[in-house]
């Protein structure tokens, strides 16, 4: 889900798509994947003079521990870059995720690649990754907020 504050900005337009050879058809999934994931997005219109446009993107990369994993979430990943990359010349583009991996791991360098995280490289305090008991696991911060830095220019 993409929430909002409807009082500065207006949803223009707004949809899902999935990580799969057929992204358009709903509950699709590429092979190995536990199960579908996806990708929301909307683009927004701020309220200020002269108006500007945020596309945001919204997501959840498979869970599962191993390398076939690893390589899902950087397709993912490669998938998303290329979706959001098409827009970037005419609209700030924002990405945020639950992406099920440390800062270390592949899938960031795919990302990083083509916007810039919002911590800069740096680490979360407190860990976003717990055992499901509340105790912090070891590069737990697997969620993010990534942005296109020209954005902060215009």
């Amino acid at each position: 889900a993409i929430m909002f504050r409807r009082s500065r900005f207006t949803l223009l337009e707004s949809g899902d798509w999935w990580f799969s050879d057929k992204p358009t058809k709903k509950g699709s999934r590429w092979d190995k994947m536990m199960r579908p994931r996806l990708c929301t997005w909307a683009l927004l219109e701020e309220r200020c003079s002269p108006p500007r446009h945020i596309l945001a993107f919204n997501t959840h990369l498979e869970h599962q521990c191993g390398m076939e994993y690893d390589v899902l979430r950087t397709r993912a990943a490669r998938m998303l870059c290329q979706r959001a990359t098409a827009w970037k010349q005419s609209v700030a583009v924002v990405i945020t995720g639950d992406f099920n991996a440390p800062r270390s791991a592949a899938v960031w360098e795919e990302l990083g690649a083509c916007f810039t995280d919002a911590l800069g490289g740096g680490t979360m305090v407190p860990a976003t990754c717990h055992d499901g008991h509340g105790a912090d696991m070891a590069d737990g911060d697997i969620d993010g907020v990534l942005y296109d830095a020209a954005w902060l220019t215009s």
